[in-house]
């Protein structure tokens, strides 16, 4: 290169080469200007792929038609997946999707399946003869393929995967603990001079892309820490004894993904072992003891979220017990979300509602059935279920004039007696509850952090709460309404003048309010939670999310209190009560007290409801 530059001083002259071949000498003989390149950004990857397949329409082995169609679909992918836009920073990682595109016609939307195809191609790499040898030809075995060394990749990726000591989280491999590995193969392998045979490799790794790639003068990493995870997840799901794998890493997050990228791997071939390693999951017991209670949680919600990402329908066409394993789920969930002492922080809780919202939430009544089987369970006496009860008598209702939280609409503190016994939802009505109705279509219906399934339904006008429950009062052959303002606060706050369901000093982690959000890093989450994620903020008759999360209509028209110092009657307002997700702890109290007019829809994303099953209200 220095004689031909020499030469032709005119002509500019760019070299490229992998990192790990310009050595320090090399540098010094050449003494040219050096540049490392810097990961492809997204932007370079758009221009990237169009041009890459316009080199195949210029060389006639695409039509300009196909190259579009083609580049479109590659960077609508890459673009819809967080782990493939960080592998496409990779040019020889981009470049194989190109490839595996224009080979096949199509991207495996699978991660295990598209990753599998991926290492096909770059193992298929060391498989080209160039030079004249391919890395059979060096190993002296000609009928091997790199297929042949697979185990031996992948529990390198475990140990690299365990190991994780580079910046980016690969492990870096010693180049005597590969080399002593490789003799170890090969000896079982009964090739001949097996020492020789991995000094060979070796060599023949360091001068080809593939999977191993050098990394410094004695170590080597993989070619990115996706294909380390997937391969360490093979590992760990084709050995001997997979699900002692799986339970020996599920506590630790680095193995999340290589275990669900195995437990992909292994679905095609063999779908029992995946119910295997759920059922494990699922059970209360492990080895024939208990689980504690936090890591049985934990398992739980690792069993759902694999089962969603291995797909539940294509388990049940693979003969899997997908029935079975969803109503452990379910049962299990409950009672997550039912514990009081709530061992897991709020972000888990909330995955674990949200999970229990995609498996069909139990613990609320959806279809006429299971409304009318929980009004069976109350008339039975049988306090477990849905509704509350909630005794006639006297309660407080308001504040004290003397409270500096207090606007003057929310006082005086006084007495007001209930004269019927009534039974009030556990919880807000959910989206999957409106939505059996379906006559109106709430507002918030668009809102990707506020319409799962057991999330409170918000974006609703008063009128449309009353209409929901005429219908289901038909439906069910019984009085369901919305609760009268009084009869919310005595659920709420019980027979004494609390301030709060649990009592009179707020507590952390018992409502879903602004100030326990922090920017969605507390809950994981920006908008309203599932229904029930805070059981030790419940009031004193058993309801949840009496505070916090939604704010909930009433039947009572907004008006002051008897002895108020103002009086003020409003007929086109009615009041909601017990705040929302987006307001802070003074606005959950218990007496707090807002107003909308019926038809307001500036409360889209936090105006909700429940409900009560009681005598109608006298006019």
């Amino acid at each position: 290169m220095q004689a031909f530059a020499t030469r032709y001083p005119q002509v500019r002259m760019v070299v490229t080469c992998r990192t790990r071949a310009f050595t320090e000498e090399l540098q010094a003989v050449l003494g040219w200007p050096v540049t490392t390149l810097a990961p492809l950004t997204l932007g370079q990857v758009r221009a990237f792929v169009p041009a890459w397949y316009g080199e195949l329409v210029a060389h006639g082995h695409l039509a300009q038609a196909q190259a579009k169609g083609l580049s479109e679909d590659l960077i609508a992918t890459i673009v819809g997946s967080p782990r493939l836009r960080a592998m496409a920073a990779s040019p020889l990682l981009v470049t194989l999707m190109a490839l595996l595109l224009f080979r096949r016609g199509t991207l495996p939307r699978d991660r295990p399946t598209l990753y599998e195809q991926i290492l096909e191609l770059l193992l298929g790499e060391w498989d080209k003869v160039r030079d004249g040898q391919n890395l059979a030809d060096a190993l002296g075995r000609p009928d091997w393929t790199t297929a042949r060394l697979r185990p031996l990749l992948d529990r390198l990726s475990y140990e690299a995967h365990a190991a994780g000591s580079s910046e980016d989280g690969r492990g870096r491999l010693g180049k005597s603990q590969i080399r002593d590995a490789l003799i170890e193969f090969f000896e079982a392998a009964k090739l001949p001079e097996p020492w020789g045979a991995a000094g060979r490799c070796l060599d023949y790794m360091e001068h080809r892309s593939g999977l191993l790639t050098p990394d410094g003068p004695t170590s080597y990493v993989f070619a990115h820490l996706t294909l380390q995870e997937h391969c360490a997840g093979r590992h760990m799901l084709l050995s001997r004894d997979p699900v002692a794998q799986v339970l020996a890493r599920r506590g630790d997050d680095r193995w999340r993904e290589p275990l669900f990228l195995g437990v992909g791997v292994v679905q095609a071939t063999n779908p029992f072992l995946v119910e295997k390693v759920l059922r494990v999951l699922v059970d209360r017991r492990e080895q024939g003891v208990a689980k504690p209670l936090a890591r049985w949680y934990r398992d739980l919600m690792l069993a759902a979220e694999l089962g969603v990402d291995r797909d539940w329908t294509y388990l049940a066409e693979q003969q899997v017990d997908v029935a079975g394993l969803q109503a452990g789920l379910r049962d299990g969930l409950v009672t997550l979300l039912a514990d009081r002492d709530q061992p897991l922080p709020v972000a888990e809780r909330v995955r674990a509602g949200f999970l229990l919202g995609d498996l069909g939430d139990p613990r609320v009544p959806v279809t006429v059935e299971e409304w009318q089987r929980e009004l069976a369970r109350i008339q039975a006496g049988d306090l477990t279920g849905y509704f509350c009860k909630v005794e006639p008598g006297t309660y407080w209702i308001g504040s004290s004039d003397d409270d500096p939280d207090a606007d003057d609409e929310e006082q005086p503190l006084h007495q007001v007696t209930l004269e019927q016994l009534f039974w009030i939802a556990r919880y807000p009505i959910t989206n999957a509850q409106w939505q059996a109705w379906g006559e109106r279509r709430p507002y918030g219906a668009d809102h990707d952090e506020l319409n799962r399934a057991n999330q409170p339904v918000v974006g609703l006008l008063w009128p449309w709460c009353n209409d929901f429950c005429t219908w289901l009062s038909t439906q069910i052959s019984a009085t369901v309404r919305l609760p009268t303002e009084q009869e919310w606060e005595a659920s709420a706050r019980g027979g004494d003048m609390r301030c709060y369901p649990w009592g009179d000093e707020w507590r952390d982690d018992h409502a879903a309010i602004t100030e326990e959000q922090e920017e969605q890093e507390t809950r994981g989450w920006g908008g309203s939670v599932p229904v029930g994620c805070y059981p030790a903020g419940a009031a004193p008759c058993g309801a949840v999310d009496m505070t916090g999360n939604v704010w909930e209509w009433t039947a009572s028209e907004w008006q002051t209190y008897s002895g108020a110092a103002t009086a003020f009657t409003e007929e086109d307002a009615r009041t909601l009560r017990g705040g929302s997700y987006r307001n802070t702890k003074i606005y959950v109290q218990c007496w707090v007290r807002i107003t909308d007019p019926f038809d307001y829809k500036g409360g889209l994303y936090a105006d909700g409801f429940r409900v009560v099953v009681a005598p109608l209200i006298a006019p």
